[in-house]
């Protein structure tokens, strides 16, 4: 039972839960990218997952950070598509 992924979520979340600051780790992994190719800066959908993770916590520096977070890429120049992602996916 202890090898089951599904124990370790928990865990995850528990740990997500008690977060009374946004840890260095996390913030590292929520910025917006450079596409090489098109030369367009673009939301990584790993980023993503783990903000909607981090908005587990409804503490008001969590809150706070990722709505911040999102008014910061909304506002650079990046597609359509992933504004609506924003949108939708982050409250």
């Amino acid at each position: 039972m202890l090898r089951n992924p599904l124990p370790d979520m928990v865990k995850m979340v528990e740990g997500i839960l008690k977060y009374k600051s946004i840890p260095d780790r996390w913030k590292v992994r929520f910025q917006l990218h450079l596409d090489p190719v098109a030369g367009k800066k673009f939301v990584d959908m790993r980023g993503l997952l783990e903000a909607r993770l981090l908005a587990l916590n409804d503490g008001p520096l969590a809150r706070d950070w990722i709505k911040t977070r999102k008014e910061e890429f909304l506002m650079a120049d990046i597609s359509t598509y992933d504004k609506g992602l924003l949108d939708r996916l982050l409250p």
